[in-house]
């Protein structure tokens, strides 16, 4: 495993195309894991299901917004 700054060394060393194929492959990557969490949520039934008083589904999706927003400050 690369070490912060190792990271950003070999991430600036590399070609401008190579970056981008890169960054492009690590965003679809992300998007297809999160794609992953969310189908669920259309496809099951949450009737009647509740987490501290609030309903099941609306509990996850602002569980997944908490932690979106979490992950802009990690």
């Amino acid at each position: 495993m690369y070490h912060s700054a190792a990271l950003k060394r070999a991430l600036a060393q590399m070609r401008p195309l190579a970056f981008v194929i890169v960054a492009g492959l690590i965003a679809f990557v992300a998007y297809g894991c999160v794609y992953a969490f969310r189908k669920p949520f259309a496809a099951a039934g949450f009737e009647g299901l509740e987490v501290c008083g609030i309903q099941y589904k609306i509990a996850l999706v602002i569980a997944q917004v908490a932690g979106y927003a979490l992950s802009k400050f990690a």
